[in-house]
């Protein structure tokens, strides 16, 4: 998708491509590589958010209290997390932002720091941002902290987690919106009136 508006100078809806009203936080960001430094520089902006997700797997190791070391070496050593390094892809970028939002969530649930609370919302934002799958990780994080919503400091953070998560991923669905009259097509069509034709 990215090559279609670089190709047209413009952000437009590419109506014959399927995925063209889809979140791609991931994509655009390939996107600038390619128009900087071509197909080199987008490969490598997909290997270091690879790095980066073995990084965040640590931290996410460190906040719980535990050993990585296994983790880390089995992720690295995955085939699909190999095949995925070098090329400039969605996964890599999508699970490095989930993971550290995880990481920071652990913070907060030990801390009670609230940065470390809107930062676990502002990247599970940037997850959405590159798949729409990643409402099971909002659902599942909603999950872990229910029992803390009894309480107003429980709902509160809430608030703020979930509004730090809105931030990156309303511009998304607002573009939706004014492509596809749905701001989160192809679902939810009989809600919004709106009809999916599959290509």
């Amino acid at each position: 998708l990215p090559s279609f508006y670089i190709y047209s100078h413009k952000f437009f809806d590419v109506w014959h491509h399927y995925c063209s009203p889809f979140p791609f936080l991931i994509e655009m960001t390939y996107a600038l590589g390619l128009m900087i430094q071509g197909e080199f520089l987008a490969r490598y902006l997909n290997a270091a958010f690879a790095v980066l997700l073995l990084c965040s797997l640590i931290a996410l190791a460190r906040e719980a209290g535990v050993r990585g070391r296994w983790a880390l070496l089995f992720t690295a050593a995955s085939p699909l997390f190999l095949v995925l390094f070098d090329r400039a892809y969605i996964d890599p970028g999508f699970a490095f932002f989930l993971t550290l939002s995880l990481a920071l969530f652990v913070r907060w649930w030990r801390t009670g720091s609230s940065s470390a609370l809107a930062a676990s919302g502002l990247f599970a934002g940037f997850g959405l941002s590159c798949k729409y799958t990643g409402i099971f990780f909002v659902a599942a994080i909603f999950a872990a902290g229910a029992g803390r919503l009894r309480t107003s400091a429980g709902r509160r953070a809430a608030l703020l987690w979930g509004a730090a998560a809105a931030l990156p991923f309303l511009p998304w669905l607002a573009k939706d919106f004014l492509f596809r009259a749905n701001p989160v097509w192809p679902y939810l069509g009989s809600l919004f009136g709106t009809h999916a034709d599959i290509p």
